[in-house]
């Protein structure tokens, strides 16, 4: 569970992110694994009941899912689903706190091809090198 949140999060923080922030933010959000870990160990220090330590985790992850609500959907994912006013009034809300602020109307997106957005996963499985990577992938994820 906690891979495929860091995934999401991570994928959410690629799309969002632009030019040399891509990488200060895509690396830095691997330090959130030590950092998590140093605080759990903290609790279990703190908290030497199990009960209260279980409760103090599930409480940082229900702040976590509590923050979703404010968090607004990536524009690209918007875009791929022709959702265009909102992924310009997104953009703008964004160019306006970082201080360059930009009217939604003065936003041009383009709808993107038919083509691009069909698929699913038996056309993965079919190529055979994406099958064994995805079939890898899958072990893993499972196994750890």
């Amino acid at each position: 569970m906690a891979i495929a949140c860091y995934t999401a999060a991570f994928v959410w923080t690629m799309e969002v992110a632009a030019g040399k922030w891509k990488i200060y933010l895509g690396m830095s959000m691997n330090y959130s694994w030590p950092v998590c870990r140093l605080i759990i160990a903290g609790l279990a220090y703190g908290f030497r009941d199990w009960h209260w330590h279980l409760r103090c985790i599930s409480a940082l992850v229900a702040v976590g899912a509590v923050i979703l609500f404010w968090l607004p959907e990536s524009p690209r994912w918007l875009i791929a689903r022709s959702r265009m006013d909102e992924a310009k009034k997104i953009l703008s809300d964004a160019s306006k706190r970082n201080g360059k602020p930009v009217e939604p109307e003065q936003i041009v997106l383009t709808k993107p091809s038919a083509g691009g957005s069909k698929g699913s996963f038996l056309d993965i499985m079919r190529h055979p090198t994406l099958r064994l990577h995805v079939l890898i992938m899958y072990f893993n994820w499972f196994t750890t």
